[in-house]
Parts: structure tokens; sequence; C-alpha cells
């Protein structure tokens, strides 16, 4: 709620653009981007995730719980039903009202091999059911691992030299 918040304040009191706020996550903040765009699509114009398990948290968090727990969120999908969190992770189910989401670009290393964020089944069946679905994302994977200085400088992050910006 914070940062729908924030968003819209700057968005009354400053110049920005209401229908051009992208948001972006790397791991843990990939999950965190794609349960904000998934519960709020019409807030924002883009998402971009790198490295995102898609599987909720293996290990017990104290908000999450973990991904066998499940448990049910504040948030209702289109039908009225209590949405899950393993609902929220993940690339392909629906649990707003929109219709839409807003262009979503996924990126994953396939030798992440960090955990909840690693590459697994779990991402290449919601890849497939992503494609499958229509849903027009942008998915892309290679060869690297997890971290981010594997990702410094290419053409899906943002880098010093102009030629290799996403944007």
């Amino acid at each position: 709620r914070r940062i729908i918040w924030v968003n819209e304040w700057l968005a009354a009191n400053r110049n920005v653009d209401p229908n051009r706020i992208a948001i972006m996550g790397h791991s843990m903040g990939s999950a965190g981007a794609t349960m904000l765009a998934k519960a709020y699509p019409e807030e924002f114009s883009v998402l971009n995730i790198f490295n995102n398990g898609v599987d909720g948290p293996e290990r017990s968090h104290h908000l999450f719980g973990d991904k066998y727990d499940n448990l049910p969120t504040n948030l209702r999908d289109a039908d009225g039903n209590v949405v899950h969190i393993a609902q929220v992770v993940d690339l392909t189910s629906s649990i707003s009202s929109s219709r839409d989401l807003p262009l979503t670009r996924f990126f994953h290393g396939k030798n992440d091999h960090n955990g909840t964020m690693m590459w697994d089944t779990m991402v290449v069946t919601n890849i497939r059911r992503a494609d499958s679905l229509g849903f027009g994302m942008h998915l892309y994977w290679d060869e690297r691992g997890h971290g981010l200085e594997q990702w410094h400088g290419s053409h899906w992050s943002n880098s010093p030299v102009a030629t290799d910006q996403t944007s």
C-alpha cells in the first residue's frame, strides 16, 4: 500500500506520468515486484523481474509462511475468492479484477542455484504456462547464475554504457 501511495502522491504532486510508472526487482525483490504488479496491474506500465523463482518462500518467513503453508492473503480475485500466496508469486494466476497485466519482462539464469529463486521445474512450468495462455510476456533465460554482478552490463539491465541499457 505504501508503494502505491507514494506513486500516486508523486503523480499528483510532481512531474510524474502515472501511465509510465515501471517496477523492477531481482530475487526476492522480483517476487515483491511481481506481487505488486499482479495485485495492482493498473498502477504499472512495465514489470521487469530478474531471477524470480515463482514458487514462494522455501523456508518459513514471518510474512509469507513457506510454500507448503500457502497462506491466504487479504487480496480477492475477480470472482471474490481469497488469493493465496502461491497465486501471488507465480506468473500465471490472475489475482486482480483487471484483465491485463502490465507488460512483463521475465529474465532468469539457468545456472541460478540460489534456493527459493533458483532455476527449476517450477520456473520452466510457469514459462510454458504463461506462453500457452498468451499473456504477452517477454520471457528470457540464459546461462547466468543468481548474483547481480553477473547481470551488470548486459542488455537485460541498466549499464553505464548507453548501448547496454534497457531503456
